[in-house]
């Protein structure tokens, strides 16, 4: 297994096929999870409380993490990779956006099931801009015309 995710992650078919990243084997473990013990408990009601259908609902908050874990990281190479030529920052942003995806102080699992999906992209990256800014000695002015936005 790959530990971080090429630089271009957005073909979808190409990831649920090949990739071997981190954040693509966390998203197949997390669906293969919540599938099995969704299976297992089909004709329980929604409101039920036994063992089977608390695991099935902490099975679903992890798989959706995943999920928006993989997606943002892949929205984001997409906007900053598949231009005719790629952002000069777009290793930096990713890394970034990366490190925080897998660093556990960073937000928790049910932030990111539940939250990331409505964060935007350009969040993302302005973000990105003024904590990697500000570790380079650079102002918030100088991502006004750096064209990443």
């Amino acid at each position: 297994m790959a530990d971080s995710p090429p630089t271009s992650h957005f073909d979808y078919d190409e990831t649920e096929a090949s990739c071997r990243c981190r954040l693509c084997d966390g998203y197949r473990r997390a669906k293969a999870n919540y599938e099995m013990v969704k299976a297992q408990r089909a004709k329980h009601h929604r409101f039920c409380r036994c063992a089977s259908c608390s695991a099935h609902r902490d099975l679903f908050v992890a798989y959706l993490a995943a999920s928006n874990q993989r997606e943002v990281y892949s929205e984001l190479s997409y906007s900053l990779v598949s231009n005719p030529k790629p952002h000069r920052l777009a290793d930096e942003c990713l890394k970034w956006v990366y490190s925080k995806i897998i660093d556990p102080d960073y937000k928790n699992t049910l932030w990111w099931a539940l939250t990331s999906d409505r964060r935007l992209l350009r969040t993302w990256i302005e973000d990105f801009q003024m904590d990697w800014g500000a570790q380079h000695g650079l102002s918030a002015q100088v991502w006004t015309v750096s064209g990443i936005c």
